[in-house]
């Protein structure tokens, strides 16, 4: 009774126990969708090859979807790996509690011969409205990175190619802040993006560092390019506030 009273339990939390002779084995599913990165808010679901932990599955049933009960590994995780014809690689660790509704972006392989590599990326906040610091998100091909004035983003990995890039920023007194533009990452190389003032005007600048990644200190590589970003896209803001009321929180970029 207590046997089946466990493995009910289990089941309705979404995890299977699978009783061996030397210990238990956990299960999981891990289930989502696979799409391109290429068409903005439309993006297009991707027939592709999904491996989990030593199981697979084709995302053709319907197209671009997959789930799939796999194995837990020794740390209780689960490795997620997505293969597509002309796309870059995709690779991403995640536990039990992640693993539902998946989103997987593909991005197209702009140079086969680095596609195995991937492209890493960090954000920096570089505004305060008056003397209040306010955080701002930017969202790099689904991925969402935050910062608070003047504080580095988590560093994140990405496929190399070109990708959708929004930014957005809730900052009080001084209004709401929109912006998006489309980035071309490349492979072995950090991305810095950083919100703040280029030619008196707010932007993000975009710079690399190639070779790079996210073991890279981001203090070093501000005080690298922080003078030389070049502008990516013109934000755009709400109520025509066009940046009253905003100071730097670090060294002010000029445009090449």
């Amino acid at each position: 009774m207590k046997k089946s009273l466990f493995i009910g339990l289990a089941i309705y939390m979404g995890v299977f126990l699978a009783g061996t002779a030397f210990g238990q084995t956990t299960y999981a599913t891990i289930s989502g969708t696979v799409h391109n990165c290429d068409y903005g808010s439309n993006p297009q679901n991707l027939v592709a090859m999904v491996l989990a932990n030593g199981q697979y599955m084709f995302s053709n049933n319907p197209v671009g979807e997959f789930s799939l009960h796999v194995p837990l590994d020794s740390n209780g995780e689960i490795t997620l790996q997505v293969f597509a014809a002309g796309f870059t690689p995709f690779r991403k660790v995640f536990t039990p509690e992640e693993a539902s509704d998946v989103d997987v972006t593909l991005l197209r392989c702009l140079q086969p011969e680095i596609c195995s590599q991937g492209a890493s990326v960090v954000f920096l906040n570089n505004l305060i409205c008056g003397s209040t610091h306010f955080t701002a998100t930017a969202t790099v091909c689904g991925v969402s990175i935050d910062s608070e004035t003047g504080e580095w983003s988590d560093c994140i990995s990405v496929t190399p190619g070109s990708c959708n890039v929004s930014v957005y920023a809730d900052a009080g007194n001084c209004g709401e802040l929109e912006l998006s533009g489309t980035i071309v990452f490349q492979a072995d190389c950090l991305t810095v993006l950083v919100f703040g003032f280029i030619d008196d005007e707010i932007d993000v600048g975009v710079s690399e560092i190639c070779p790079g990644d996210c073991s890279t200190d981001p203090d070093e590589v501000f005080n690298i390019v922080s003078s030389s970003y070049g502008a990516s896209f013109k934000i755009e803001t709400a109520g025509g506030i066009e940046g009253e009321g905003f100071t730097l929180s670090r060294i002010k970029m000029q445009s090449r």
